[in-house]
């Protein structure tokens, strides 16, 4: 088997693995998405025909909304879903646009990188003070801020994936991968 082969298989399988993580993630957020949808129809409908309202709601709609968000980041870089601006990129030959997506994507890599080590600290912080939302409901904020250290981690290996997948159309195999270069 030749050097190409076997790290284009590696490149492949990590790929592979990395979108079923995705897949696991992105429903783990659906998830919560469903839970806050059917605690904020609960809330309004108590409140509403009742007048009773569930203490703590508000607080845990808070922490599910930025659950949802973290946990999908991966997967909408997977599938190209984020904010970009293509018009400088839609011009460009093949070979030019996989290098300024390399580049681009290795500037967000080492932002995100950093932003997993510095919330990852934040996390352990508040999960060694075990820190809560504040009375009565006591909700664990530290929990909310894991999730964003695993999300921003998911996302910087699928970062490294894609500029991987860069790299390679860039200098792969002479016919292969060569675009409309």
């Amino acid at each position: 088997m030749s050097q190409d082969a076997s790290s284009d298989r590696t490149v492949w399988a990590a790929n592979r693995w990395m979108i079923k993580v995705e897949q696991v993630l992105a429903h783990g957020g659906a998830v919560f998405a469903l839970a806050m949808m059917l605690l904020t129809v609960i809330e309004i409908t108590l409140r509403k025909i009742l007048g009773y309202s569930i203490e703590g709601v508000f607080e845990a709609v808070e922490l599910m909304l930025v659950i949802i968000v973290y946990l999908g980041l991966a997967r909408v870089q997977y599938l190209g879903k984020n904010v970009r601006v293509e018009i400088l990129l839609s011009n460009v030959p093949f070979k030019v646009r996989q290098a300024l997506e390399a580049f681009t994507m290795l500037l967000s890599l080492a932002f995100f990188s950093l932003a997993v080590y510095m919330t990852g600290k934040k996390a352990w912080a508040s999960w060694l003070i075990r820190e809560t939302t504040f009375l009565p409901a006591e909700l664990p904020i530290w929990a909310a801020r894991g999730v964003i250290t695993i999300g921003l981690f998911f996302l910087s290996i699928r970062l490294l994936i894609q500029i991987g997948e860069c790299i390679y159309n860039l200098i792969g195999p002479p016919g292969k991968n060569s675009g409309d270069s």
